[in-house]
């Protein structure tokens, strides 16, 4: 993966999250560390590996492609509102269609905030934002949640959710395979559109008029 070349061949201090050494003291170590131990992993463990090394550099650009070989048919997205980042559905299953746009507030009796403090690890990020955005995809994947200690393997998850009475709803989901993913069996959207009422236009940004900026 070109993102791997990039922090391995600037493993010097020409790399600005090696001008902190003891940081890259502990990248190199890390790397050394998984070396041996290559034969003896899967590949989707390799992978999260050395995205739980590249992590603590703290520079977005250099990272590691998401293992997705499986995941739940459930997807999240970071809202960003008065009261902070919070975390809600935006495409299941229909059967659980109540739920689109709530809360979670824990994955197999796990809070969900321990969940989104362990996933951290395995974030590349400089900001909040950056941070906020990618731990609200990796709740759809089992390859995270099981690196964390959340879930065991293909075993079927929970996910509770608080509905608009306040209500403890749980839901319970198998892994799939990536692959098999059809988005047409599920309801809702992966990406919220800023216009609520074009929801068919999947974009993040709008120009604005002058005036209006």
């Amino acid at each position: 993966d070109v993102q791997i070349l990039f922090a391995m061949s600037s493993a010097s201090m020409d790399y600005r999250p090696f001008y902190d050494e003891a940081l890259r003291t502990q990248f190199l170590q890390d790397i050394n560390d998984l070396i041996p131990r290559i034969t003896e992993l899967e590949d989707e463990q390799i992978l999260l590996a050395l995205q739980k090394a590249i992590a603590k550099l703290g520079d977005l650009n250099s990272y590691v492609h998401s293992p997705a070989e499986q995941v739940y048919p459930i997807f999240f997205t970071t809202f960003f509102t008065d009261r902070g980042a919070e975390i809600r559905s935006v495409m299941m299953p229909e059967e659980y269609s109540q739920l689109l746009l709530k809360k979670p507030v824990s994955i197999n009796g796990t809070p969900i905030v321990e969940v989104t403090q362990k996933l951290m690890e395995y974030i590349s990020h400089e900001n909040e934002y950056a941070a906020n955005y990618f731990i609200s995809q990796f709740l759809s994947r089992p390859a995270y949640l099981e690196a964390i200690g959340i879930t065991d393997g293909d075993a079927p998850v929970n996910f509770r959710f608080l509905d608009e009475n306040g209500k403890k709803v749980d839901i319970s989901l198998s892994p799939i395979k990536y692959s098999d993913l059809k988005t047409e069996d599920l309801v809702g959207n992966p990406s919220v559109p800023v216009q609520d009422s074009e929801n068919f236009r999947n974009y993040w940004w709008e120009y604005l008029e002058e005036e209006q900026a």
